[in-house]
Formats: C-alpha cells, sequence, structure tokens
C-alpha cells in the first residue's frame, strides 16, 4: 500500500501534459505569457498556466478579472481557488481597484 501511495505522490507531483518538455529557462522568464506565469508562480500554482493560456487568461488584465464561477468552470480545486482569489484581491488591492476593471463605471 505504501508503494501505491508514493506512486500517486509522484504522479501528482508531475507537471500537466504539455508542461514536461517545458525549459528550466521558461519556466524562471515565463515563456510567452511572463504575466500569467508570474501571477501563479507568486503562489505557487503554476502548474495551471497552460489552463490559463487554454482559456484565453493570458495577461494580469484578465486575470484581475476571475472569480469564483470562473475558476470552478476552469475546474481549480476548492484550496487552489481560495489561494488565486486571495492574490487577485491583493493585487486589486495594490493597484487601487476595489472592483474588476470592466465593472468600474
Amino acid at each position: 500500500m505504501a508503494t501505491a501511495l508514493t506512486t500517486q505522490a509522484q504522479e501528482d507531483a508531475k507537471p500537466p501534459t504539455g508542461q514536461a518538455n517545458a525549459g528550466a529557462g521558461e519556466a524562471t522568464s515565463g515563456g510567452e505569457y511572463p504575466e500569467v506565469s508570474t501571477f501563479l508562480q507568486s503562489i505557487a500554482l503554476d502548474k495551471y498556466k497552460d489552463r490559463f493560456i487554454e482559456n484565453g487568461i493570458e495577461d494580469e488584465e484578465t486575470i484581475l478579472e476571475l472569480n469564483d464561477e470562473h475558476l470552478d468552470a476552469l475546474k481549480v480545486p476548492l484550496g487552489h481557488k481560495l489561494k488565486i482569489l486571495k492574490r487577485i484581491k491583493l493585487v486589486r488591492h495594490d493597484k487601487g481597484m476595489s472592483v474588476p476593471e470592466s465593472r468600474q463605471g
């Protein structure tokens, strides 16, 4: 049974399909979408980068528009969703935004 748990832990630690061949430089520089990489790396959730990009979330402006329902649609687990939403709230506060730009009058 310990072997099964170890194997599952190893599988969980692997990057999502498509990231396994990413170069080390890409992981630190952010590659093609540096704002997405920087945001997700700041909360140790860069494994969601491909999922964000595939869904058109390609820059900080779009990230700051995300809400609970959007992250549900992306199938982000609850704990990770809470981390993302907390970071969004912090970045909005740092930028002096009370609500996303799309909802400002």
